[in-house]
């Protein structure tokens, strides 16, 4: 974050490194997805495959002119969505094929974290991941309709990744590389824990993987 205080800096760095901790479970998340998957579980074949077919579609819908539309819009909803989170006012919200435009205001405690937590939300999280998910808690899927849920979960997990590029105004107005690694690691935290809950159909074992991730840190530390 550039010309903010050691301070702001530090605190930025600890709620990213804290918010993004189920990233240290993502090697034993996707080995068990995968074992079982190659194991012809019913289950996690639904999940994997459903969670590829959407990252697919997704990535070929964006060469339309309506994919990239929805890609446009989804992302300037996002930077909507953390800045009302995080206290901030919006002003403005306009999504074109191209391009789109967040306007809002921001100020009192921590405004440099919160300005740059707003301004990397879109590159590691979609808000078209949050409703198969809170489906998946609600009405535990199985089989066929698995798969269709996890095919949307797909879709909004591929479609932050699409929105990393070095020139991208939300990332070059912090340091590139910073804003590029946080958004990498709280995506894959988000990865970690839309698995766990599309696998267990349950949000408590999603909160679960905060402090089992943690316990897995400690570990790894000794």
């Amino acid at each position: 974050m550039k010309g903010r205080s050691a301070a702001e800096v530090l605190l930025g760095a600890c709620v990213v490194i804290f918010a993004g901790m189920p990233a240290v479970l993502a090697p034993a998340t996707a080995g068990r997805l995968f074992s079982r998957a190659l194991a012809r579980h019913p289950e996690d074949l639904w999940v994997l495959g459903g969670a590829l077919l959407g990252a697919i579609a997704y990535a070929l819908a964006r060469r339309t002119q309506r994919g990239r539309f929805v890609d446009t819009l989804q992302h300037e909803l996002t930077h909507t969505m953390a800045a009302l989170l995080l206290g901030a006012s919006p002003t403005a919200v306009a999504a074109k094929t191209n391009e789109g435009v967040t306007s809002y205001r921001l100020s009192g405690p921590l405004a440099a974290v919160r300005s740059f937590l707003i301004g990397i939300s879109p590159y590691w999280l979609s808000p078209i991941v949050l409703p198969p998910l809170l489906l998946a808690g609600l009405v535990r899927p199985r089989g066929a309709w698995l798969g269709v849920v996890a095919a949307f979960v797909g879709v909004g997990l591929t479609a932050p990744l699409t929105q990393i590029d070095p020139r991208q105004s939300d990332l070059r107005r912090h340091v590139v590389v910073v804003a590029i690694a946080a958004a990498l690691w709280l995506w894959t935290a988000t990865t970690v824990v839309s698995l766990i809950v599309l696998r267990s159909a349950s949000w408590l074992q999603g909160a679960r993987a905060w402090p089992a991730a943690f316990a897995r840190f400690a570990q790894l530390l000794r």
